[in-house]
């Protein structure tokens, strides 16, 4: 399970690669943390994680990236209520 230290990393270092334009490896970066919460069912981590994730690909210009972004986040907090 990822810890509260992870889920920062991980925002503070895809922020870092986006802010050099590596926005393509921010967002790989993300998505291996997204993984690793769905594997463990840490739902507050998948928002938090998938909300970042999706301003950084829109931010890029990814929008078809946001847009899986958003729907994941849509899914886990239908299924937090």
């Amino acid at each position: 399970m990822l810890t509260l230290d992870e889920i920062k990393k991980a925002v503070h270092d895809s922020s870092e690669l986006s802010k050099q334009g590596e926005n393509v490896e921010a967002m790989k970066l993300l998505d291996e943390r997204i993984n690793q919460a769905v594997k463990s069912h840490y739902s507050r981590a998948m928002q938090i994680l998938c909300r970042h994730a999706s301003v950084i690909a829109e931010h890029s210009g990814h929008l078809q990236e946001a847009k899986r972004y958003r729907k994941m986040l849509a899914e886990v907090e239908r299924e937090s209520r």
